[in-house]
């Protein structure tokens, strides 16, 4: 999946995110971080409209109503 997002959009994308890909799930997002979230890679360029591109990768499924509730309360907050 490939995002170019401002930070609102990233942050409301983040939870239907993390509840709907698969665990080998790739991420690629373009200027902006996922919040919350942390990269495997950070790219930097040599370029003033798109200085970083960040790269994620899924780690585990959502398998229970507490991980839900958990992305959903990082989401709000």
């Amino acid at each position: 999946m490939v995002c170019y997002l401002y930070p609102g959009a990233m942050t409301k994308l983040s939870s239907k995110l993390a509840m709907e890909l698969k665990p080998s799930a790739k991420v690629i997002s373009n200027t902006f971080e996922i919040p919350s979230w942390t990269p495997t890679v950070i790219q930097n360029l040599e370029d003033v409209m798109c200085p970083q591109i960040f790269h994620y990768k899924m780690k585990t499924a959502v398998t229970s109503i507490h991980q839900v509730i958990d992305i959903l309360y990082t989401t709000i907050c």
